[in-house]
């Protein structure tokens, strides 16, 4: 049997097999901004989403919520693992003051206050990031906390810094995504062609060393990239190894799979507002009517009040640099005597209810919601 006959009933296993190497599983908390490089990216909530079809798509993973930090201690998630994404809630936090902390360390993706594992990050960096945010803020004098929490969220916030990390990417990446190009281009172009028009079987050998070569070059490209991009990430970096040596066609997606965790430090609406300038508008307005209506009845303390209300002028800040007039949006609890809609899922609910049981947003009356879409404002 000759190689011709062997690639002619391997290739269809190999596309099948490619395929395959596109889908992620998202877990919950997490969000996935999809994209390509001639094209916007979309947010796609967890579930088995598709992350990049060709070599050149991006797929990049964000935590929801990260830690929230306040000037007298850190709100962490009650329930590790959210099987929804409404907006967070005073009862979906647990506090933890500053004075009762002793240690605060980091085992892999993992930070740890006192010997207790409060949130999983999406890198092992990510994490050492934030215990190193967590120990600078338990370090600074009480008076001046205010600031130093303040300009961790504008970091995380920060649209230049963003813009910056991913034209690093780029340089970091460009002959990475080259080879990946290539490689896709002589599997699935030039070898059924090959087979169609039946070239010389020492053609075909020679095919079959240039897709050798190409594959360790990918392999060489990516170890080097992903040192340099993700430093201290080894154990990621042989695992993900292991992939490429035993599933050899995942070397396509060399530059998806290196992209997915590298801009996680960033918060989920800037990452929105960076990658999709066009659906700024919609992402700032709706995040701003949720952070609006958490921090106009949160309960959840003075500090939660406070970091509501940061994030809220950090929401502002953005919508201005992306040209966004988020005026329509401070809306109020209406009273009752009709019946009242959600401004973001458009559920209706009877007279009495004045919040969105899922979005947990004030709801509008719906001559309220009429007036501001004819006005061309968002709901």
């Amino acid at each position: 049997m000759d190689i011709g006959v062997i690639l002619t009933v391997l290739w269809p296993y190999l596309a099948a097999l490619y395929v395959l190497d596109c889908l992620l599983v998202v877990r919950g908390g997490h969000l996935l901004f999809s994209g390509t490089t001639f094209s916007g990216f979309r947010a796609r909530g967890a579930g088995l989403r598709f992350a990049g079809l060709f070599p050149w798509d991006w797929s990049i993973l964000s935590v929801r919520e990260p830690l929230i930090l306040s000037e007298t201690g850190l709100y962490v998630r009650a329930f590790p693992f959210p099987d929804d994404h409404r907006p967070l809630g005073p009862d979906d936090l647990e506090f933890i003051p500053y004075e009762v902390i002793s240690n605060v360390s980091r085992d892999g993706r993992k930070v740890i206050i006192d010997g207790k594992v409060i949130h999983t990050a999406p890198t092992g960096v990510v994490a050492g990031h934030l215990a190193g945010k967590i120990r600078t803020i338990l370090n600074t004098p009480v008076g001046d906390r205010r600031k130093v929490v303040g300009a961790v969220m504008a970091a995380a916030y920060d649209l230049q810094a963003i813009r910056d990390a991913v034209e690093g990417i780029k340089r970091f990446t460009s002959f990475l995504l080259f080879a990946s190009t290539l490689l896709f281009i002589l599997v699935f172009v030039s070898i059924p062609v090959s087979l169609l028009i039946r070239i010389p079987l020492p053609w075909l050998w020679g095919e079959m060393v240039l897709i050798g070569v190409v594959y360790f070059l990918i392999v060489a490209l990516w170890w080097k990239a992903h040192g340099t991009l993700l430093p201290g990430e080894s154990g990621d970096r042989l695992e993900e190894l292991m992939i490429f040596v035993f599933f050899p066609v995942s070397t396509m997606h060399a530059f998806g799979k290196l992209t997915r965790r590298l801009l996680a430090p960033f918060d989920n609406v800037a990452l929105n507002v960076a990658l999709d300038p066009e659906g700024a508008a919609e992402v700032l307005k709706r995040e701003y009517i949720r952070v609006w209506a958490a921090a106009a009845g949160s309960g959840g303390g003075e500090a939660l009040e406070a970091v509501w209300e940061a994030r809220t002028g950090i929401l502002e800040k953005l919508a201005r640099e992306a040209g966004v007039d988020l005026t329509s949006t401070r809306i109020q609890p209406e009273a009752s005597g009709g019946e009242m809609v959600c401004p973001l899922c458009v559920a209706t609910y009877r007279e009495g209810i004045t919040e969105c049981v899922d979005c947990r947003v004030p709801l509008r009356t719906q001559e309220i919601l009429e007036e501001a879409t004819d006005k061309g404002a968002h709901p």
